[in-house]
């Protein structure tokens, strides 16, 4: 990786001229033709982003199905999407999570076009499950049960009002399915499609066609947006006015549908305002040693007594402290559903995958990711038409499962409104003491993000599992944590805010 071997040269130039690293970091990246360090990071990063393959995730259950012939499919979208096109996907995906929109992404084939069905992916169905909008686990096979309900699609006109039909049909097992009436007039094939809930109705938008970002104001610009030929055709035939119109139109139709609300509740307003009473008083001498050391005292100079719940610390707010270094940062510990799984206990993974070491018996501390096996042979695979991630071992196959469901819930429960607060360090005496020195604050994680995410390697888990003889046999599990980086909380949680303390 680019990024890594910068790094290492940054590292040789830094001892080599006796300098700091901060400072090397930053000669790397002007002899790379970048201001600085932290924006040849981001440039990386967009680079890497843009190279995670667009998967197809829409019509996979639906293979075999009475209705549908596998050979019709021989003309469907075997490559990635252009990266044109994935660039702008990407930026409107960004600013939906801007607008706070959850949504799931579909991706219409020709073949389903053609016959007018559109697969509900499982992840669909759990968004409409839970805006308790529609149930097809209840819903019986057959036309006479089918459900018409109140759509919206966002043009490059403005919002039109369509009728959504929701059914199972009475082929094979009755794969639920959506039909939005007049599809065809708005997508084409391999388009990405946006499902959001907005005020009770389904809101679709084409993420391919329309232009949500605010950069492009004027049509001189359009061409600065690279844009695939197709997209600049769509955008033009749409509408005989300029893009600028046309993006105006686009945004304050989703503008006019959202209500602003403010970001701080009077619970997190008295928090901020204890942490920065707390930091006023002088560094805080670490009460524990170890990773949870600073977490524990700033706790306890809260006044909050510890404990092993579960649930958010303060007020239904979770506090999250740490040291300054390291990128990723914990999101929530969950352990697999043993009953789906291959091994049915952390016990069982460490026995099969865990590694000899002298200060335990076995040890299996590694981080687990989709973007390719480990050392111990172990990665992640989503698979989307269960909603189920999955660990996988090179040799041996399927490890174990997390239901969707369980971990969108573990998210929502642990950091409906989280404060990341981050302090510096310093040693006196042989003991650290820590200074409060700023906070983000989120809220109302986009639960629907949570799976493409890890499937996308950008969220990661660590095992952290050993087995300890004395004074008798015992295995401890500290995970699974599911991690984040921390410049990549946009993309789980809408315009997180950061304070200065």
């Amino acid at each position: 990786m680019i990024i890594t071997k910068l790094k290492k040269q940054a590292k040789i130039l830094a001892k080599k001229q006796s300098t700091k690293l901060s400072k090397a970091l930053d000669i790397v990246a002007q002899e790379n033709g970048y201001p600085n360090w932290p924006q040849l990071a981001r440039k990386e990063q967009t680079k890497k982003t843009e190279l995670i393959p667009t998967p197809s995730i829409s019509q996979l259950p639906i293979f075999g199905a009475e209705d549908i012939n596998e050979s019709e499919y021989e003309e469907e979208r075997k490559e990635d999407i252009p990266l044109n096109v994935k660039k702008h996907v990407n930026k409107n995906k960004l600013e939906l999570i801007r607008r706070q929109i959850d949504f799931v992404t579909i991706e219409p084939t020709a073949t389903g076009l053609g016959k007018s069905i559109i697969d509900a992916i499982k992840p669909m169905r759990s968004l409409l499950s839970k805006s308790a909008i529609h149930d097809f686990d209840s819903q019986q096979q057959g036309p006479e049960s089918k459900v018409l309900h109140s759509g919206l699609i966002l043009t490059a006109d403005g919002l039109k009002n369509i009728k959504i039909s929701l059914y199972r049909p009475n082929t094979k097992l009755g794969d639920p399915r959506f039909w939005p009436y007049s599809f065809n007039d708005y997508v084409s094939a391999g388009d990405q499609i946006s499902v959001s809930i907005l005020n009770s109705k389904i809101l679709l938008i084409n993420l391919s066609a329309i232009t949500l970002y605010s950069n492009v104001q004027h049509p001189e610009k359009l061409e600065q947006l690279n844009l695939s030929p197709d997209i600049k055709n769509l955008e033009k035939e749409h509408s005989n006015k300029n893009l600028g119109d046309i993006k105006s139109k686009t945004v304050k139709a989703v503008d006019d549908l959202l209500s602003s609300s403010s970001n701080k509740t009077d619970y997190s307003k008295e928090l901020l305002e204890r942490l920065r009473h707390i930091k006023s008083k002088g560094p805080l001498k670490s009460i524990r040693k170890g990773s949870t050391g600073v977490g524990m005292t700033v706790e306890a100079a809260l006044g909050i007594e510890p404990n092993s719940s579960k649930k958010p610390d303060y007020h239904g707010i979770e506090l999250k402290s740490g040291r300054p270094g390291g990128n990723r940062i914990n999101l929530f510990a969950q352990v697999a559903d043993w009953n789906q799984s291959i091994c049915k206990s952390s016990r069982e993974i460490l026995d099969k995958y865990g590694y000899d070491r002298e200060d335990v018996d076995k040890k299996l501390y590694c981080t687990i990711t989709a973007a390719k096996p480990n050392t111990q042979g172990l990665s992640f695979q989503y698979n989307e038409s269960e909603d189920q991630l999955e660990e996988w071992h090179i040799s041996d196959g399927l490890v174990a499962i997390w239901p969707g469901d369980l971990l969108r819930g573990r998210l929502e429960y642990k950091h409906k409104e989280t404060f990341w607060i981050k302090v510096n360090t310093t040693v006196i005496d042989g003991e650290e003491y820590f200074t409060l020195d700023s906070v983000i604050h989120t809220k109302n994680p986009l639960l629907m993000q949570l799976m493409p995410l890890i499937r996308d390697g950008l969220i990661t888990m660590d095992h952290l599992i050993k087995r300890t003889l004395n004074p008798k046999p015992k295995v401890v599990e500290k995970g699974p944590l599911f991690k984040i980086d921390k410049k990549n909380l946009p993309l789980l949680f809408p315009e997180p805010v950061t304070y200065k303390l």
